[in-house]
């Protein structure tokens, strides 16, 4: 298990999960350790990125075999209507998490425009620097003095 972890950049945790799950299977060797078939790095390669984008371990043991299969390109999977069904379904559920992003992500752009807007810098001056520095000019004939590009000395 640990050459399987180490191979996958996983902890030996993942894999162990992924056969109580059932979609690792190991062969016993005489003396109990697992012994995984030549698949396995392929199998847990496509196990993490499926979780990652949504799917359960209950979808995943829908598509099983595609697992050994490359996510990519052309599937050996016997039946894939129930792979594209659950594509589609998780597709969908991933896009609505996207619009869902993407509606948080415009929140906090608002957000980050209101507290940097010219008014709120001035009072963040303030509170480093003292208003009479600030308002004085001196702060930004100090920045000018270590080679900053602004200001004009009072």
């Amino acid at each position: 298990m640990g050459e399987l972890a180490h191979a996958t950049g996983t902890t030996t945790r993942a894999p162990r999960y992924y056969e109580e799950q059932g979609l690792l299977r190991p062969v016993r060797a005489a003396n109990g350790c697992r012994a995984y078939g030549d698949d396995a790095v392929r199998v847990v390669e496509n196990i993490r990125p499926l979780l990652v984008a949504g799917l359960t371990t209950e979808d995943l043991l829908l598509i099983d075999g595609c697992l050994r299969d490359e996510l990519v390109g052309e599937h050996a999977c016997a039946d894939s209507t129930p792979k594209a069904e659950l594509f589609e379904q998780r597709l969908a559920l991933i896009q609505r998490r996207i619009n869902d992003l993407a509606g948080v992500r415009d929140q906090l752009r608002d957000r980050l425009a209101e507290v940097t807007s010219p008014r709120e810098r001035h009072a963040t001056c303030g509170l480093h620097l003292g208003w009479a520095m600030c308002n004085s000019g001196v702060a930004r004939s100090h920045v000018a003095s270590n080679g900053g590009d602004e200001g004009v000395s009072p």
